[in-house]
């Protein structure tokens, strides 16, 4: 499995000589983020689950915005989100069916101005909405990440192994050591900048599927 000190552990580029870059093991929260979905995708074929309509979208829903850049996941409070609930009465703000989901109107921002009550159908066709069909070139590196890290048996890389969930701390530890021998001064990251745990994106029938659920939609830039 591929892992090279002190360069990205998704795409091998060169990491900042500053251990205040974050994320510590990566370039950037897109390659994070595309690393966790991979693995994500690797254990739900592992597992016997790629018959799981609710955990492939969750994939490939995250996998397109990993692709788009990143997302950021500000996460609301539980005083906020039961406001957002009882203001709805309970109800999908758009169709009235009770509601499943508080969805972000616009953004990322956990304001509750920027909240609403959605049920389950609402905030895909919403989120599908926003999907366009991937250009050839991005169809291509959609195709090469499938080919080279989700289908093979063994993972190609660390970051899309199993075995990432126990190494990244001490990987981080190390990497924080050698900056400091070279007298880089900096904060070390905290674990909240790598959960352990994956979930995964995704692209609709609109925007198409291959058959085995690597998407051929993108969402645009800047998606939470």
């Amino acid at each position: 499995m591929e892992f090279t000190s002190d360069h990205c552990a998704n795409c091998d580029a060169p990491l900042p000589d500053d251990l205040s870059h974050r994320p510590v093991l990566f370039c950037s929260t897109g390659c994070a983020q595309l690393a966790e979905s991979i693995r994500y995708r690797r254990k739900l074929r592992n597992e016997g689950r790629e018959d799981d309509t609710e955990a492939m979208y969750g994939f490939r829903m995250k996998f397109l915005q990993a692709l788009a850049g990143g997302y950021r996941n500000i996460r609301t409070t539980p005083e906020v989100r039961q406001a957002v609930i009882e203001r709805a009465a309970g109800s999908c703000e758009m169709c009235g069916a009770p509601g499943a989901e508080v969805d972000h109107i616009d953004g990322p921002s956990p304001k509750l101005e920027n909240l609403q009550l959605l049920c389950l159908d609402c905030h895909r066709a919403k989120t599908e909405a926003r999907l366009r069909p991937a250009a050839a070139e991005e169809r291509a590196r959609i195709e090469h990440i499938f080919a080279t890290r989700v289908r093979p048996a063994e993972p190609a890389r660390l970051c899309d192994s199993s075995q990432w969930v126990a190494s990244w701390r001490g990987l981080r530890r190390e990497r924080a050591a050698r900056l400091r021998a070279r007298g880089i001064a900096g904060c070390e990251a905290s674990s909240a900048l790598h959960p352990p745990h994956a979930a995964g994106p995704t692209a609709t029938e609109k925007a198409g599927v291959v058959p085995d659920g690597a998407p051929v939609g993108l969402l645009p830039g800047s998606q939470r």
